[in-house]
């Protein structure tokens, strides 16, 4: 997997710049409220959920679009899974919080105790973007991320903070 290759950091990655947003006409970028704006979907909200404590128990087909989720528990969004009932509450002011739980060995990532955590959510894009660049924003995830739109994989990223990412199919903000 790309994320036991030191050579890749992300897919499909915006450059990494300051955080702004494009507003739909002056009038609007004056009121500072982005989540007012026309250009704006929140993906807030109840997400279906998986939690999982070894990496190979994750549902590794889990985006296709009639995969059956039914059985799955649900997450706020935002929210920590920690605080969700989901792995146990760790609280480190320097290092990762994972670092007694398996040897410091780069590239290779273990399997057993590496939480994973699957979401999903049906997203209907306004008919107004269409032909639109979209970009998908992330403000925070503590580890790799991957996003799939449609079946398909668009971004894969690790250790994100603040990043963007774009996508000719959906435009998604999680502040």
């Amino acid at each position: 997997m790309e994320w036991q290759d030191t050579s890749v950091n992300a897919v499909n990655r915006l450059p990494m710049r300051a955080s702004f947003f494009a507003y739909e006409s002056p009038e609007a970028a004056r009121t500072g409220d982005k989540s007012s704006s026309e250009r704006f979907l929140t993906l807030d909200g109840t997400w279906n959920f998986l939690w999982v404590r070894n990496a190979d128990q994750r549902p590794a087909d889990f985006f296709r679009t009639d995969f059956d989720d039914r059985s799955w528990g649900t997450m706020p969004v935002p929210g920590l899974w920690e605080l969700n009932g989901y792995g146990d509450p760790q609280y480190v002011n320097i290092g990762y919080p994972w670092r007694e739980q398996f040897a410091n060995n780069p590239p290779y990532v273990p399997v057993r105790e590496n939480h994973v955590g699957s979401y999903r959510r049906e997203v209907e894009i306004p008919a107004s973007w269409s032909g639109q660049r979209t970009v998908a924003h992330f403000g925070s995830a503590t580890s790799n991320l991957y996003l799939w739109v449609n079946d398909s994989i668009s971004v894969n990223n690790f250790y994100i903070y603040e990043n963007a990412y774009q996508h000719p199919y959906i435009c998604v903000a999680i502040p």
